[in-house]
């Protein structure tokens, strides 16, 4: 039973902060944005930029490049991985009722009370938990798939 308490609040957790995950894949594009805009380029060669001894050449361009394009794999990979979060929780969404996922973008996105709940939706606060409950415990099923 504590198992199942527990991925109740993980998913509680993540419908809680769906908003925010979209809001930084979207700034997260505007980070890389910034980043591929950001590029100094071409200069004169300057007396640090020397021949090492095993005849490796280092210039601030090259330097430039690699640092930025190690920071956008970086953030193209953090991406992927909100994206991932958030296209597992829309799939799960897609299985609920309306009345359902109504309760959902309520209680969790619009961070509604229960009670202003059951009033927008003409039902009783205990009949919102009840809904709420079961549709977490459904959303759990779908979302978090290695439960042992």
């Amino acid at each position: 039973m504590a198992d199942k308490d527990k991925y109740y609040r993980i998913v509680e957790g993540m419908l809680y902060n769906y908003k925010t995950v979209k809001a930084e894949i979207l700034n997260i594009d505007l980070e890389i944005e910034d980043i591929k805009s950001e590029y100094i380029g071409c200069g004169a060669m300057t007396y640090e930029e020397r021949v090492a001894p095993t005849n490796k050449f280092n210039s601030f361009v090259e330097n430039e490049t690699i640092s930025k394009e190690n920071r956008i794999k970086y953030l193209e990979n953090k991406k992927q991985g909100k994206q991932r979060l958030i296209d597992r929780i829309d799939n799960a969404l897609d299985t609920l009722t309306l009345r359902e996922l109504q309760i959902v973008q309520l209680r969790y996105f619009d961070k509604t009370s229960n009670q202003n709940v059951a009033r927008r939706l003409d039902l009783t606060e205990q009949r919102v938990c009840e809904i709420k409950s079961n549709t977490i415990n459904k959303l759990s099923d779908i979302i978090i798939l290695n439960k042992v």
